[in-house]
């Protein structure tokens, strides 16, 4: 599995979400372990004994009005065990505007704190999606790969046994061939499995 920072995330795909750097640039080269995402409404009522504080934190329209109901010494002990938390990023959706507190604490803690105009459902969905392919378990495997009708044959065997001559005899008859030799096998988080040339 492959590993990248909410720097590099924020680089790739901050675009397409819509992402904007609100506070703790310092903390860019924390590095993202999973592409699942947390909702830390537990945490904030005052539970961490289960916070799954290794994810990226993700703050919709709920955690933001319980904020919102908060003075702002009340929203600084509400906050402050969870930036005691060694966590990667966190994430406020649906446009909701950021406590002047969540901002300093980030700062503090030189923990990324981002704003999107997307729903959390969304977010979530899409933050998922473009994670896939850095989390998804690889393999490297010796063989050949073609696409017939829509389905990827894998010819894997000793060395020289014929798999290239066969991956070419099926193109001859209007199939793809994706890879030779090397090829670049992933499990996406739906247990598919897609090849690729290595």
């Amino acid at each position: 599995m492959g590993q990248i920072t909410v720097g590099e995330f924020s680089s790739q795909y901050g675009t397409v979400l819509e992402l904007e750097v609100v506070a703790g640039k310092a903390g860019m080269d924390r590095c993202l372990t999973s592409s699942d995402v947390h909702r830390p409404g537990l945490a904030l009522a005052g539970f961490v004994g289960l916070f799954t504080y290794d994810r990226v934190q993700v703050l919709g329209n709920t955690e933001m009005l319980y904020l919102s109901g908060l003075d702002h010494d009340q929203a600084q002990t509400v906050l402050n065990p969870i930036f005691q938390f060694d966590i990667p990023c966190l994430v406020i959706t649906d446009g909701n505007e950021v406590p002047s507190i969540m901002a300093t604490l980030s700062e503090q803690h030189s923990i990324p704190l981002l704003k999107t105009p997307f729903s959390t459902t969304k977010f979530s969905h899409l933050f998922t999606f473009h994670l896939d392919d850095v989390f998804s378990p690889q393999a490297t495997i010796h063989g050949s790969l073609v696409d017939v009708y829509g389905i990827g044959l894998l010819i894997v065997g000793r060395s020289g046994i014929g798999k290239s001559e066969i991956a070419i005899d099926l193109v001859e008859r209007g199939h793809r061939l994706v890879a030779d030799d090397v090829v670049q096998v992933a499990r996406k988080l739906q247990g598919f499995l897609i090849g690729s040339s290595g």
